[in-house]
Formats: C-alpha cells, structure tokens, sequence
C-alpha cells in the first residue's frame, strides 16, 4: 500500500525585508553590524551580502504569530535558532510546525530551507536567580562595533545594556510582543541582536541562537546584564549568559574569521623581476580583490599594466588602484566600473584596443542557501557568469585588437568530486571548461589557459571552523608567469 505524502505545513504569513526595514530595525536598537547595513563589507563575510537582523524576523514572527491568536497561553520562554541567513530582498514564510500542551514551534522558511526556528514555551513565570545582575557602567552609543579579533579578549568580555531609552520605539514596532510579555522584555530580547553585534562578540560576529525564560524579579535594574561564559577557538564559538529586564537566558555566536587581506605589492615584488612583464596589459575582471587583486599586484610589480574591474567594491578598487600606483606609478593600475551579469561590449567600448591578457575571476556567490539537491535557478546563474559572459568578454576583447589575446580561465579542484553543496558551481565550471577547449580550437584570436584551483584563502572560502587552505601567490604565481609568457601550448583544465 502507497504511503500518502505528508503535507508541509500552512503558511500563516510572509513577509519580504527590504532597505527600510534594515534601517529601522537598526535605529531602534542600534545594531548598526555591516553585515547588516554595508554590502561591500557584506560580501567579504560567510553571508556574501547583506543579512536581515536575525532577532528582527524572529520578534516580527512572534508578533505575527500573537496577532493571529496562535498562542492562546502565557508565554514562559522563546529559544531561538539562526540556521541559515535571511537576505534583503528575499521573501520568508511562516508556519507553525508542531503543537504541544507546553510549547509551540514555528519556522521562517525560504522555500524549503529553514532560516529560523522559534519554539515558545508556554506556562507561568517564575522567580529566578539574580547572580549575574551586578550593574556595570553601560556601553556607549555607538555606529561602529566593538572590533575583538581574538578570542582570548573576547572570553574576558561581559557588560550591561539599559533598555529605556528603546522601550517605546520596539514596543510600538512589537506591539503584540509587548502587550503580551511586557514592554522592558521586548525591548531586552530585540536588544540582544545589540549585544551580539555591537558589543560581544562585535564586528566579526554571527548571531547562532538564544533562549531566554521569562522571570519575575521586580527589583532587577532595567537592562541587559551580559558576560561570556565559554568560548571554543577551534569552533570560534562564544557562549554568553544573560539577565535583566524580566528575562533569564543564554546567547550562542560565532567570531567569524577575518576578512582575507592578499599580500601588499611590496611583499610580492620581492619575487618578481620588475621587469618580467613589461609591455603587457591585463584586464582583470573581478580584480578589485581576491585572486584577483592579487594577480593585479603580480602584474604591475612585474611593470605591466593592470585594469581591474569592480561591480560593487569601489572603495576596494580605488584603494588597490592607489596602492599599485604608489609602487610601480600611475600608468600601472586602472579601476573600471564593470558588472559581469551584463553584456561586456558597452561596458569595455572605453579600454581601447591595448588589452593583450585577460583575467576571468567574476564570480556570484559560491555558498549559496539550498532548496533541495538540485538547484536549477543557481546553475543558471552560474552559467551565465562562467560560461556566457567569460565567452562574450573574450570575443568582444579579440574583435577590438589586431593581436591575439590570452585569457586565464579559473576552474576548480571541486569539478572532480563536488560537495553536494557545490553541485551546480562545478557543473558550470566543467561547462567553462569545455568552451576553453573549443575556444582554443577556433579561429577568433583568443587563447585560453585553464587551470582547476585548489582551494586558496580567499574570502569566500574562509569558514567556520577553519578549513586548511592554500597560500594565493604560492599557486597563482607559476600560472601567471605561464599565462603572461605563453610559453606552453594551451591546454585543458590542470590541477597547478
């Protein structure tokens, strides 16, 4: 006999954060993490771009969820678990997962994938113990988070948050949660995005969960009393206990690695002649960090040119572009604004006939969120930048010089034997693959060079907890001597 097929649960409400949501929610609590506000910062980090303030969407499920009647008791507690980021511009759903006598649990979902997990206790509240309420001199107000980078400063950290001056303003943004379990609680419960992101562990943070009980303790100062109980530098995890304001809990977070800063020009020119790639000029798509903000650097040190393109990193290109000119002069580096999603032609019709090397490093974000073991629309977007563009940019650079152009083409080790989370980036590489072959094999003046990288320290593959990887220049140096040189007949993909 057929099993039928269980029925997901029903979507009680959606909802989709957007640019005014984000700065509201900030204003209120003064979490003003970049993660948060900055793409450009955004993108250097586990997310790749701007994330929805974690207890924001979970304080507006529980609103959700109260306004609707779907919690009919006293609450006595709310864990809340963070598995996956929410970003801008990205529609969530709620639902009500399972019921009990003594708990409810409700998700936000993109589609299949659970972003966040709220399981509401139910019950009275009770007295709880005290211990941790000493009043200490409060943070001041601050735009710019607390900057901890080790985890041995962090360990010592504890502090006290006061919850007046933001009562009013997320009451009246939660006014369900507050009518329910208080005024100070909510504003203390939205205050802990505050505490993680500004304070402890700051910057370099990502929020994990919270549990907080409900407490009566009518003599508790009206705040947030915090201080860290445990940290694992292996995992990079930071565990804080927490009281005040008629709550009793805990806080999980990570102090996410740093971004990957590649080595300065004047380090790499120790292991270049400067004069090595004299006469040359390469276009470096995507070279306003990363690979290929190194590759630049290698280029100008070895007194050739580098333009290098930027889609949203700006500041990044211009601070590089500066950085080279002080080192090899103002002829030796070019920041263009270029987005690889578009049609190249009108993008490159101002760099002239000059460009003898290309450098193909645009990507999307690798890491992507998944729906599932196959993710047609991420293949599609893979596509598009690996193989369609990558061939457009080719042909567009070769149609605008009498001289032949060599382009590198970054494949991946991940193409032999991809995780399940990378299905899609490797089937687009192996397709980029095949077009460098046939490409070589047609008559339009481009030669294609491509080699499967290892896995090297960039940001995007900087992880929690740490995965070994691979010095940048170390691997990309003898491919870019080969590239520049073309001293080799063209080849298919090769492990360096």
């Amino acid at each position: 006999m057929k099993s039928e097929p269980q029925q997901s649960p029903a979507v009680l409400a959606s909802r989709t954060f957007g640019e005014d949501d984000q700065q509201a929610f900030a204003r209120l609590t003064g979490d003003y993490n970049p993660i948060h506000m900055d793409p450009v910062a955004a993108r250097r980090t586990q997310a790749g771009d701007v994330v929805v303030h974690g207890v924001h969407g979970a304080l507006w499920a529980l609103d959700t969820l109260l306004a609707m009647g779907a919690v009919p008791d006293e609450i006595a507690s709310l864990t809340v678990n963070f598995p996956r980021f929410v970003h801008l511009g990205k529609g969530v759903e709620l639902r009500i997962v399972s019921r009990k006598d003594d708990e409810i649990v409700a998700t936000l979902s993109l589609g299949s994938i659970v972003a966040t997990s709220l399981t509401v206790g139910l019950g009275a509240t009770r007295d709880l113990d005290d211990t941790i309420l000493e009043v200490v001199s409060p943070p001041s107000p601050k735009t710019r988070p607390a900057n901890w980078t080790r985890m041995e400063d962090v360990a010592q950290l504890q502090g006290w948050m006061g919850v007046g001056a933001s009562v009013d303003g997320i009451s009246a943004h939660f006014p369900h949660v507050a009518a329910k379990i208080g005024r100070e609680r909510t504003a203390a419960i939205a205050l802990l995005s505050t505490v993680v992101g500004m304070e402890c562990p700051g910057l370099h943070s990502l929020f994990s969960s919270f549990s907080v009980r409900l407490a009566d303790s009518p003599n508790a100062p009206n705040g947030v009393r915090f201080r860290v109980t445990y940290t694992d530098d292996r995992f990079r995890i930071v565990r804080l206990d927490l009281a005040g304001a008629g709550i009793r809990g805990e806080v999980r977070s990570f102090l996410r690695p740093l971004a990957v800063a590649q080595q300065d020009i004047g380090q790499i020119a120790r292991s270049i002649s400067p004069t090595e790639f004299a006469g040359s000029t390469a276009l470096i798509i995507g070279g306003s960090r990363g690979l290929g903000a190194l590759v630049a650097k290698v280029i100008a040190a070895g007194g050739g040119r580098a333009v290098i393109t930027y889609a949203k990193g700006k500041a990044d290109a211009l601070e590089l572009e500066a950085e080279i000119r002080r080192h090899a002069g103002t002829a030796a580096c070019t920041a263009i604004h270029y987005d690889a999603a578009l049609d190249p032609s009108l993008q490159l019709a101002s760099i002239g006939s000059g460009i003898s090397h290309l450098y193909y490093f645009a990507t999307p974000t690798i890491g992507q969120q998944r729906d599932g073991p196959f993710m047609p629309a991420a293949l599609e977007t893979f596509i598009a930048f690996y193989v369609t563009r990558f061939y457009e940019c080719c042909r567009h650079l070769a149609s605008l010089s009498d001289r032949p152009l060599t382009a590198f083409y970054p494949s991946t080790v991940f193409a032999d034997n991809p995780p399940p989370t990378m299905i899609e980036y490797a089937m687009a590489k192996i397709a980029g693959e095949l077009l460098c072959s046939h490409l070589n094999q047609s008559n339009i003046g481009v030669r294609v060079i491509a080699h499967r990288l290892p896995r090297l320290s960039t940001d995007q593959t900087a992880t929690i907890p740490p995965v070994a990887a691979r010095d940048p220049l170390e691997a990309m140096l003898p491919i870019i001597r080969e590239v520049q040189g073309a001293a080799t007949p063209a080849s298919e993909s090769s492990t360096p």
